[in-house]
């Protein structure tokens, strides 16, 4: 049973009432069904909450959550099982809006197993979209995948069109986050075919917005506009507006991740993605969806950024985040607060930059706290849901072998009976079947003796197993805190010492960017230690992204993509220290330079070698980037022309226990991890790395990915 706390419906109409009462009851569905709340009937008092609920999820998520309570507790207090289970699938649904996946899980859970023990297979299959849509959020395709195809086989039984089309639009939608594009295509096309012989234009809808995200995955920008188009021009037939802006801002996003390449200015270069950005906040106002007009807002202020007009981008910024701030909306507020400083920068208003950095960095690493405590809470929710999962399997096969035994008894009560008769029929024989059976008693007094001692051996060997399990279950605990205390260790690392040194970095930058006449030896000493700050933090961050790798907290997200605009956005990064040393630093990658790998992991080995590469290249020298197609692989060669590795040395470059750094030839400093980290990413994404390398003339650093 759900127990209501009625001061959390307290505190909820007291927030309603100083963050957005207007906005809410400015939507005249939800001010109908609230009035009628008041009058209505158990059974139509049900409903109406349910409804609340559903219409909440767009607008104020945590009465969405609240009105599926009461009416949990109403049905409870009618007895009326049905409307319960209604109720709790509702509840999950409400927290599935809330992105809290374990809550989600944890109800749907128990909603499964209720219309599973009904057999009542709409509600399976609803029960089975759900749950596969949770773990889709967590990444776990495999487990979605199955899930998935349980709801498509249900709807394959009992002809659910509907069902078949949500089925197969979510399988193409993991098949297109899998990088397999043929499948995800072929479920999608599918999942259209059945929309349009049903003519529901609201599945229709949905799917052509699947088309679209399906085609931005496979970099085909045209094909994602027209299905986003078509999905836009039925809704407005509809009149769905939240469908409508949901579009508008992929097609902003679209816009933005692949600008127009022929504008002659910035201003033209955003101007398609700033038209989509507003269309779909017009659309999100009409319909008082506050929430996602904060959101749009950001989008819009970015956008104006971009195209360098400061002034209204801090306006729509300013405007956009009052409104997130109210909802509590932090990754979006960390997203504003990144933009505001990167706009004072630019501005050279260096004073409000660093506040807003800090202020940045400050939500960043409460977020990634936060996200950590969510993941181990949603972490024991799936393993508690895993473990229940098993146990009714076991009773399922507890039955199962319970009806063979009844069978099997059935079986001998006749063959027993059979025997019986012929026994009796063979009276004459009676003296002698008798000696039969005694010494076939004694054969079996003797087994039982021989399965009674052996029954004592295996309760010595069970009370030995019960010691070991003991002391395994006290070294699990010590493990556990060995590893509590490690992980607590870089998280003060983290915190108490990046911060600081970026903050040191971020000080020395802005004081060199001052433009006061300074001491030529003070101005010296400002860039000694702008660089050793630098230096300091490379090496705690390499260190930092080790030790996530060695307790495997790296996020492995592997998906077919192009590396040139990795390697492109690396060079620009690096040009600056590059030409501090005269070093020409250029490219020649291939056209498609596509692989499957992971996209941060990468990013860190491209960074790691091109800086190595420039460590130890002498001024004037040359570093070349390049890709070469195997077929099966694609290779990445950073070529220098620098000092040259000495072959004893090259052994010691990948190996963490053995600590090898060498000075540049600017006296540069190295880490001492940063190969080794490019080693452990490498294989990581099922690659290869190695050296090639000649004293005095340069050197290749190589690395293989798979296609």
């Amino acid at each position: 049973m759900l127990l209501i706390n009625h001061y959390k419906y307290i505190l909820i109409f007291l927030l309603l009432t100083l963050f957005g009462i207007s906005n809410v009851f400015a939507n005249p569905r939800i001010h109908s069904l609230e009035n009628r709340l008041k009058t209505s009937s158990d059974k139509e008092k049900f409903n109406i909450l349910l409804e609340l609920s559903s219409e909440y999820e767009e607008v104020f998520i945590d009465y969405s959550v609240s009105y599926a309570e009461q009416a949990f507790e109403l049905a409870s207090k009618i007895k009326n099982k049905d409307l319960e289970t209604q109720a709790i699938g509702r509840i999950g649904s409400s927290y599935i809006s809330a992105n809290q996946f374990g809550k989600a899980l944890e109800y749907y859970q128990k909603y499964k197993i209720i219309v599973e023990r009904e057999n009542d297979k709409q509600k399976m299959s609803t029960a089975y979209v759900n749950i596969g849509y949770i773990y889709k959020q967590w990444a776990d395709f495999n487990t979605a995948i199955e899930f998935y195809l349980k709801a498509l086989k249900i709807a394959e039984e009992t002809n659910d069109k509907y069902a078949n089309i949500n089925a197969y639009t979510n399988i193409g939608l993991i098949y297109a986050d899998w990088g397999k594009l043929d499948k995800a295509l072929e479920n999608l096309q599918k999942a259209l075919v059945i929309s349009n012989e049903l003519n529901e234009k609201i599945e229709i809808i949905k799917t052509y917005m699947a088309l679209g995200m399906y085609y931005t995955k496979a970099k085909s920008v045209t094909m994602s506009q027209i299905n986003y188009f078509k999905a836009i021009q039925l809704a407005e037939e509809l009149g769905k507006k939240n469908l409508i802006a949901k579009c508008y801002v992929s097609l902003g996003n679209l816009q933005i991740n692949n600008p127009n390449k022929f504008a002659k200015t910035p201003k033209e270069k955003y101007e398609k993605a700033l038209d989509f950005y507003q269309s779909a906040y017009k659309q999100y106002k009409d319909i008082f969806n506050n929430i996602e007009m904060g959101k749009t807002l950001i989008k819009i202020g970015n956008t104006h950024s971009l195209q360098e007009d400061n002034e209204n981008a801090l306006k729509n910024l300013n405007e956009g985040l009052e409104i997130i701030k109210q909802q509590n909306l932090r990754n979006e507020i960390k997203e504003a607060y990144s933009i505001l400083s990167r706009i004072f920068v630019n501005t050279k208003n260096y004073e409000k930059a660093y506040y807003y950095q800090k202020q940045y960095a400050d939500l960043k690493d409460t977020i990634f706290s936060d996200e950590n405590n969510k993941k181990i809470s949603e972490m024991q929710v799936r393993l508690e849901t895993e473990k229940q999962e098993k146990n009714i399997e076991i009773l399922k096969q507890d039955q199962v072998n319970s009806k063979y035994i009844l069978y099997l008894l059935i079986l001998v009560s006749i063959v027993i009976l059979v025997i019986a008769i012929s026994l009796y029929s063979r009276s004459k024989l009676r003296i002698e079947k008798n000696k039969e059976l005694q010494n076939t008693n004694n054969q079996l007094e003797l087994i039982n003796s021989k399965l009674k001692d052996s029954e004592q051996e295996l309760l010595s060997l069970n009370s030995e197993l019960a010691d070991i399990n003991y002391k395994l279950t006290e070294s699990e605990v010590d493990l556990k805190k060995l590893n509590a205390t490690k992980d607590k260790f870089f998280s003060i690392i983290a915190h108490d010492l990046k911060n600081p040194i970026h903050a040191l970095m971020f000080s020395t930058e802005v004081l060199l960017g001052i433009k006061i006449e300074l001491d030529e030896k003070v101005k010296k000493q400002i860039h000694g230690l702008h660089s050793t700050s630098k230096q300091l933090y490379s090496l705690l961050n390499n260190l930092l992204i080790w030790a996530r790798s060695q307790s495997k907290d790296i996020e492995y997200n592997p998906m077919i993509q192009d590396l040139h605009e990795i390697i492109v956005e690396n060079i620009e990064l690096n040009k600056a220290l590059a030409e501090k040393k005269n070093i020409e630093l250029s490219s020649n990658t291939i056209s498609l330079t596509t692989a499957y790998f992971d996209l941060n992991a990468i990013k860190t080995v491209i960074r790691n070698l091109i800086t190595n590469a420039i460590k130890f290249t002498p001024e004037g020298g040359k570093i070349m980037v390049s890709t070469y197609d195997y077929g099966d692989e694609l290779q990445v060669i950073i070529e220098d022309t620098g000092v040259g590795i000495k072959p004893e040395d090259i052994e010691k470059l990948f190996q963490i226990d053995v600590y090898h750094s060498t000075k540049g030839t600017a006296q540069e400093a190295g880490t001492g991890l940063g190969l080794t980290l490019c080693r452990e990413f490498v294989e990581l994404n099922k690659g290869k790395i190695w050296v090639e390398s000649t004293i005095g003339v340069g050197s290749k650093f190589i690395f293989s990915l798979p296609k």
